[in-house]
Order: C-alpha cells, then sequence, then structure tokens
C-alpha cells in the first residue's frame, strides 16, 4: 500500500463537499475528531483504524480517469460517515447501495457534477435480465487488515445500484437514505401511504408483483405510477413483469416516447434485439430530431448485430449535434465492425478529443485496439 499524501485539489474538495454533505444527511459521524488517510492499493475499502486513532480509506490503484477517483472517494467516505452505526445499513446490500446513490448525490455538488449525472444515467437507462437476486444475502470476501472491500460476486454491485435508482424513483432521496438507520425494511416502510409502501415492497421484493396489481384499498394506481413500477421492475431484472406493467398504462397515456422505450429496454433484456430496434424506430419517428431517441436506436442496432443501420441512426444524430461524443463512438463502434477502420479512427479521435468522459477513455481504448492491427 501507498498512503496519498495530497489528493489534490478537486479531489479535496470533493472530499471535503462529501463531509458537508453526509453530516447533513445522517448526523455527526463517529469519532468526528479523528482524521481519515488515504492509501492506494489493490482493492477499494474504509476501516476504523485505533492504534493510529484515524480512519483509513483505500483507494484502488491507477484509475482510468479522475471522474472514477472522486466517486470512490465519496463511496468510502460514505462508509466513513456511517461506521458502526445500527440499522439496516449493517446488511451489505442497503450499505453498498447508499454508498453509490450518497457518491452520486455528493459528486452533483463539486467539479464532477457532470460524472454523476453520468453514473446516474448509466444506471438509470439500463435494464439486466441477469439481475442478482440474491444481493440481499450477499457477503463480502476479507480482503487485508479486516478491510471489507469490494470483493462481492461481480453480479452485486450492479444489482445494488440499480436497486438504488429504483428505490429512489419511488420514494426520493430523503427517505431512501433513511433506510440505513431503521431497524427493518417494513419499519421504513411503515410511515409510507399505501401506494408508494406497496410499489417499494415489490422494488426490494418484500411482495411479489401480479397483474392486476394486489394494491390496498384506495391506493389506486396512476399512468406514471405504472410507468415508473415498469421502469423499477426493468432496474430489477423483471423484464417481462415491466413490458406487462408498461401495458398497463391507459391508451390515453401510452406516449410513444417514454412507453416506446421502455417497453424496448424491456425486449432488449429479454434477448429480442430486433423488435427492441423496431421498437426504437418508432419512438424515433414519433420524436423527429430527438437526439436521445436516435442515440437509443442506434445502440439498440449495434446490440442486434446491425452496424449499417447503426450507423445510419449515429449520423444522423450527429447531424443534429455535431459534437456529441457519445454518438461519434457509436459511429466509430459501427464503422469498426463494418470494417471502415480508418473512418472508425477518425470517429474515435473526435471522441477522444471531446473529453468528455468515459466517452473519450472508451475511445482511447479502440484507437489502441485500431493501432494494432
Amino acid at each position: 500500500m501507498r498512503r496519498i499524501e495530497n489528493l489534490g485539489g478537486e479531489l479535496s474538495a470533493v472530499a471535503s463537499q462529501c463531509a458537508v454533505d453526509f453530516e447533513g444527511w445522517f448526523g455527526e459521524g463517529p469519532d468526528p475528531r479523528w482524521p481519515t488517510v488515504f492509501y492506494e492499493a489493490s482493492f477499494a475499502g474504509c476501516s476504523r483504524n485505533r492504534l493510529l486513532r484515524a480512519y483509513v480509506v483505500i483507494l484502488a490503484a491507477n484509475p482510468p480517469h479522475a471522474g472514477q477517483r472522486a466517486s470512490e472517494i465519496a463511496h468510502e467516505l460514505y462508509h466513513r460517515a456511517t461506521f458502526g452505526r445500527p440499522g439496516m445499513r449493517r446488511e451489505h446490500w442497503v450499505d453498498e447501495m447508499l454508498a453509490v446513490r450518497s457518491a452520486v448525490h455528493a459528486l452533483r455538488g463539486t467539479a464532477f457534477a457532470a460524472y454523476a449525472d453520468y453514473l446516474h444515467g448509466a444506471i438509470a437507462q439500463g435494464s439486466s435480465a441477469e439481475f442478482d437476486s440474491g444481493y440481499r444475502d450477499a457477503r463480502p470476501q476479507r480482503v487485508l487488515f479486516g478491510f471489507r472491500g469490494t470483493r462481492f460476486h461481480r453480479t452485486f454491485a450492479p444489482a445494488v445500484a440499480a436497486l438504488g435508482v429504483a428505490l429512489e424513483m419511488v420514494v426520493g432521496w430523503p427517505k431512501l437514505r433513511a433506510l440505513g438507520f431503521c431497524p427493518t425494511c417494513e419499519a421504513w416502510t411503515g410511515s409510507m401511504d399505501p401506494r408508494t409502501r406497496w410499489l417499494a415492497h415489490v422494488t426490494v421484493g418484500i411482495e411479489p408483483y401480479a397483474r392486476p396489481a394486489p394494491l390496498p384499498a384506495g391506493a389506486g394506481l396512476t399512468s406514471k405510477d405504472w410507468r415508473d413500477l415498469a421502469h423499477c421492475l426493468l432496474l430489477t431484472g423483471r423484464p417481462a413483469l415491466a413490458l406487462d406493467a408498461v401495458q398497463a398504462v391507459p391508451a390515453t397515456d401510452r406516449g410513444a416516447w417514454d412507453c416506446g422505450t421502455l417497453e424496448a429496454l424491456a425486449m432488449t433484456a429479454m434477448g429480442d434485439h430486433r423488435a427492441a430496434v423496431q421498437k426504437y424506430r418508432d419512438v424515433a419517428q414519433s420524436a423527429a430530431g430527438d437526439l436521445v431517441a436516435l442515440g437509443n436506436l442506434g445502440a439498440a442496432c449495434l446490440a442486434a448485430g446491425m452496424p449499417a443501420d447503426g450507423l445510419e441512426a449515429f449520423r444522423a444524430a450527429l447531424a443534429i449535434v455535431p459534437a456529441s461524443s457519445a454518438d461519434r463512438l457509436g459511429a466509430g463502434i459501427c464503422l469498426e465492425m463494418l470494417g471502415r477502420l480508418a473512418e472508425a479512427r477518425t470517429e474515435f479521435e473526435a471522441a477522444r478529443a471531446s473529453g468528455d468522459l468515459p466517452y473519450a477513455v472508451t475511445a482511447e481504448a479502440h484507437l489502441k485496439r485500431l493501432s494494432v492491427l
């Protein structure tokens, strides 16, 4: 391990912002007069060292870019702020879920706000048919001197990150962060209105979802509730049920953009990529000139093994916003798949030059691969 003597200006500001935010959200942390010292190693973690009378935060060495290092600092400082506190945060899935969400919210008050939005969006726009439904029973490996690092099973971190986004969508950030200090999930949801309680229970898996929904009396769902529920079911690995929830939205409220995108995500998670492409085409046609719709269509075409169609979608998006690094990267991947390597290199170089994380980093990786072909 190597001690980090100075985090640097922007990263030091992240640590300071976290101290302010976490005290405001969770109250004064344990041992407030003890310093926090930072080290680099092959893993990440946080530990209370009684001999040093300090909290030791371990950061993974050689992060690919500063945004990832900032996120890791915020994540581990959440553990420092809540170390040893009672409540549901003693459950690993709750603790790690809140660490991810706390890091995202804290980073939004720093120079890494754009990276925080990227992290949130990358989770919120995803869906998984391989969601780790055993996340509540996960246990980490001890890695060094009592540290509990990030060595859970590879499916654990994506699962709790997705669950955090889904639950926050249902209950909001203030209520979500209170979960950590409640004795049980049922105690946490006990003060919620029947509708929110049911949505939270379904999202966590305390209650099964079936349609027609077994809602408490007087807790009918609005069209927005059905859409949010579909999104939560997608995030937590239940795409077939998500598709069912979308179809529960009344026809008069079934906007092509929101419902169509949710349906396409569900189809993708179920492996029906060509059906997803057609659904994204419908969405893009109904929202002519919409950059996100075109980008989604391009990504769906890539997943379906249709690089020529994907290139057409990404080029249409670039005609609207030529500086879009995400679409430059997408176009480059399509061109690489089509064997048009010189053109692919041009797109990757443009994405890299934008400095827009993480697309610039991904473009750099593609350029390195092309350099050996």
